[in-house]
C-alpha cells in the first residue's frame, strides 16, 4: 500500500491534514473528497459562526415554538446534555452569558461584577432548549445563546474520518483538524498510528515531542496556553 497526504486551509477557521493508506491515488482522492464534503455538510448544520446554519436558525427561533432540525444537530445537543450531566454542570452549551461577561472584563482589564456573575450563573443553569417529542424536533425554552463548539468540532472530526471508510480500497486514515486528531485502520508501516505531542517549553516544529502516542480507532486532542 502507498501513503497519500493532503492539506487544506480555511477549514472551520483552521487547517486540515489527511493521511490515507491505499494503493491507488484515485481512491485516496475519493477519500479526500468524502472528508471535505462531510466537513462542509456538518459545518452548515452545527457552526455557530455561520448565520445560515441550522444551529443559528435554532438560535433565532422563538421560545416555545418547536421545529424540526437535522438529526446531526439533535445528536450534538444530546451529547452536550450528557456531558453537562456527567460533569455536574462544569460543561454547559449555555455558557454564552458567562463568556460574554469575562470577555468584556478582559477588555477593561478588571474582574467581572460579582452580582452580574451570579445572575449569569443562574441564567446558564436554566435549560435553553428541549429535544422532542418527535424525531428531529427541538424547542427553544429561553433566549440564552447556545454554544456547542466544544463538542461540535470533535463530532465533525469523527464523522469526517468515518467517511473515508466508505471507500472500500482505503485501509486506514488519520485526520487532523486544527490539532484534534483521529485515526482508524493501519498506518503506513502497518501498525498503529504514531502521534507526537508538542512540548510547550520547546514549541519549535523541529523540537522533539514531549510524548508519543499510538492510535488505532481512537482520537486525541491537546490544549495549552502556549499556542492556538
Amino acid at each position: 500500500s502507498a501513503t497519500h497526504r493532503f492539506h487544506a486551509d480555511h477549514i472551520m477557521g483552521t487547517s486540515l491534514d489527511l493521511t490515507v493508506v491505499c494503493e491507488r491515488p484515485a481512491d485516496a482522492q475519493a477519500a479526500r473528497r468524502a472528508v471535505l464534503h462531510e466537513v462542509e455538510r456538518l459545518r452548515r448544520i452545527v457552526s455557530t459562526y455561520d448565520p445560515a446554519s441550522d444551529i443559528s436558525r435554532l438560535q433565532r427561533a422563538e421560545a416555545g415554538s418547536p421545529a424540526t432540525y437535522p438529526r446531526e444537530l439533535v445528536e450534538v445537543l444530546e451529547a452536550c446534555a450528557a456531558w453537562q450531566e456527567r460533569s455536574q454542570g462544569a460543561f454547559s452549551p449555555q455558557g454564552g452569558p458567562l463568556i460574554a461577561l469575562w470577555q468584556a472584563a478582559q477588555k477593561q482589564d478588571r474582574l467581572p461584577d460579582e452580582a452580574a456573575l451570579a445572575q449569569a450563573v443562574r441564567d446558564v443553569a436554566q435549560p435553553a432548549y428541549q429535544v422532542g417529542p418527535g424525531q428531529g424536533v427541538i424547542m427553544r425554552r429561553s433566549g440564552a445563546p447556545l454554544n456547542v463548539d466544544a463538542l461540535a468540532k470533535g463530532y465533525i472530526l469523527d464523522k469526517a474520518l468515518a467517511a473515508t471508510r466508505t471507500i472500500p480500497a482505503v485501509e486506514g486514515a488519520l485526520l487532523d483538524i486544527g490539532g484534534e486528531v483521529a485515526a482508524w485502520g493501519k498506518s503506513p508501516d502497518g501498525d498503529a498510528w504514531r502521534v507526537g505531542v508538542a512540548d510547550p517549553a520547546h514549541p519549535q516544529e523541529n523540537a522533539p515531542p514531549l510524548a508519543r502516542l499510538r492510535l488505532r480507532d481512537r482520537a486525541v486532542a491537546t490544549s495549552g496556553a502556549y499556542q492556538r
